[in-house]
């Protein structure tokens, strides 16, 4: 090849890397908005929902977790709890 095709090849392959990453910046920032929206509403939804559990507690319910939550501090998670789950299997 000679020079002059090889700096038309080097150009033409430089203008596409451009294209492409134009497309992508453009592409980015609305997924990520999306995905931040259906977020919050999934966390939304969670809080709302580990709410209703807590309220339909007896009260020994009520004292087990709140001593499981002083006990395990960050690691206790109530959508992970068996109690949790059931309920909501039979809530569906």
């Amino acid at each position: 090849m000679s020079e002059r095709t090889t700096e038309r090849t080097t150009e033409r392959t430089t203008e596409k890397k451009k294209v492409i990453h134009r497309k992508i910046k453009l592409k980015k920032p609305l997924k990520i908005k999306e995905n931040k929206e259906t977020e919050n509403k999934e966390i939304e939804n969670k809080e709302l929902l580990i709410q209703e559990y807590l309220e339909h507690l007896s009260d020994n319910e009520k004292q087990a977790y709140e001593i499981a939550k002083s006990h395990l501090k960050t690691s206790f998670s109530v959508e992970r709890s068996i109690d949790f789950n059931k309920w909501m299997l039979n809530k569906k």
